[in-house]
């Protein structure tokens, strides 16, 4: 492993992760570009330069002051330096940089559960998970528009239902990113395997079914009115994992393939590189590669194999004119 991956199984403790699950890189008060990454194994946001040099750290799980429940995402906020939080029970936790520290400074309540947060212009859009009295006819978006002022969370873009008896009931279970620079929000619906693109007013752009995606068994139960998984399904179920956006350019979905027949084979995993303003797929990450965010000069990469280290690459090393990686011999994983 090279060494610019930043992470450690056992030493630094500012450098031994949990699970990283989000990448936001901001500008301080001061002007300085500065990483900030989200662990949900510990509740914490981290702080570091961008060169990977660890700053501070805030957070923690609990109910109290700067802490955080169960943190679903992480996001910019609307003044230099602000990072927000977005917890599983719906509150938006904010923090703010003075000079080399993290510093609370507010908590909002917005009213509904959030699976996934993120924020594109002066507004936070917000995922909620799909629970099994949604039905055809519902009426309830599964995305909100959340005024950060307090105002009641709105409807966001089109509701997606489908009549397809593959489709789950859950549909709306998945991942959720906002790009700033292109000012557009992707949605990635986990088992159908759909990334659907909206523009900061919630208008669709585009839809792109992942190429190769094994779509899940599951039947449509005309009592209850709503969609069911099979639990006797064998075989093979893939499931995206994680989406991040890269700047104004690029999106990153990565997709799980588990084995579930009669002799499983080992779980295996892929990342495309997507274009954001079309959704075409341009190619692929190395096989236990993630990405965790970006922005138009870099792009923050992370693995998990053999512990959870991030890499900072300049975003011109990573994103060749198929958007592939560059040559294993440049790779710190």
């Amino acid at each position: 492993m090279s060494s610019s991956a930043i992470g450690v199984l056992d030493g630094n403790p500012d450098l031994i992760f949990g699970r990283l699950a989000g990448a936001v890189i901001v500008r301080d008060t001061r002007g300085e570009r500065r990483l900030i990454l989200l662990d949900i194994a510990t509740a914490e946001i981290l702080l570091f330069t961008m060169d990977g040099r660890p700053m501070a750290r805030a957070g923690g799980f609990g109910e109290g002051p700067g802490e955080i429940a169960s943190p679903a995402s992480l996001g910019s906020g609307r003044m230099p330096g602000e990072i927000v939080v977005a917890d599983h029970f719906g509150k938006l936790h904010t923090f703010r940089i003075e000079a080399d520290s993290l510093v609370y400074s507010s908590r909002l309540n917005i009213g509904i559960p959030i699976d996934m947060g993120c924020m594109v212009g002066p507004q936070w859009v917000v995922m909620t998970a799909g629970t099994a009295r949604d039905t055809l006819a519902s009426a309830n978006p599964t995305l909100f528009l959340v005024d950060t002022a307090g105002a009641v969370p709105q409807g966001f873009g089109v509701p997606y239902y489908s009549r397809d008896p593959i489709a789950r009931y859950w549909y709306s279970a998945g991942h959720l990113e906002c790009s700033a620079e292109a000012k557009m929000v992707f949605a990635a619906y986990m088992r159908l395997g759909e990334v659907h693109a909206f523009s900061a007013e919630g208008n669709r752009i585009w839809i792109r079914r992942i190429p190769g995606f094994s779509l899940v068994s599951s039947f449509y139960n005309s009592r209850s009115r709503a969609f069911a998984y099979d639990q006797n399904y064998r075989g093979v179920l893939d499931m995206i994992d994680g989406l991040a956006t890269v700047g104004s350019r690029f999106l990153a979905v990565r997709v799980l393939s588990t084995d579930y027949s009669e002799s499983p084979a080992v779980s295996s995993d892929r990342t495309l590189w997507m274009r954001s303003q079309d959704g075409a797929v341009l190619g692929s990450l190395p096989k236990g590669v993630s990405v965790l965010g970006g922005d138009n000069s870099h792009v923050v990469l992370y693995s998990e194999d053999p512990y959870p280290r991030f890499d900072v690459r300049p975003l011109s090393l990573v994103s060749t004119a198929f958007g592939s990686m560059p040559p294993k011999r440049r790779s710190s994983f």
